[in-house]
């Protein structure tokens, strides 16, 4: 789950609830890229997947969520990974990291 706004343009109040993320690897594609194209001066992205993972959005409340990783991937990261999010919320929030040496929950 990938949630992110702009500078100066965050997103708001946004609910999840009961929303259940399983990372797995399922697909010849590269993990561990975000594609914020067709942005204005944007690109891929090369960040470790989180099975949520959101930036710059404001207000966001996850209740009875949880993530899964079904592989241990180099590619895969934290259950959540926040940045730059003002007021999260988190109610009966469960996860695991993909792998050891990992925070399961990393807010910036």
């Amino acid at each position: 789950m990938f949630l992110s706004g702009s500078d100066g343009n965050h997103i708001e109040d946004v609910l999840f609830e009961n929303v259940t993320v399983t990372l797995r690897n399922k697909s010849k594609w590269p993990k561990g890229r975000y594609d914020l194209r067709p942005g204005y001066g944007q690109k891929i992205e090369e960040i470790p997947s989180a099975g949520f993972y959101m930036r710059r959005a404001d207000g966001v409340t996850l209740r009875n969520c949880k993530t899964r990783f079904a592989d241990a991937l180099e590619e895969f990261g934290q259950a959540l990974y926040a940045e730059d999010c003002a007021n999260l919320e988190m109610e009966g929030f469960k996860g695991k990291a993909a792998r050891d040496g990992l925070k399961d929950i990393e807010i910036r």
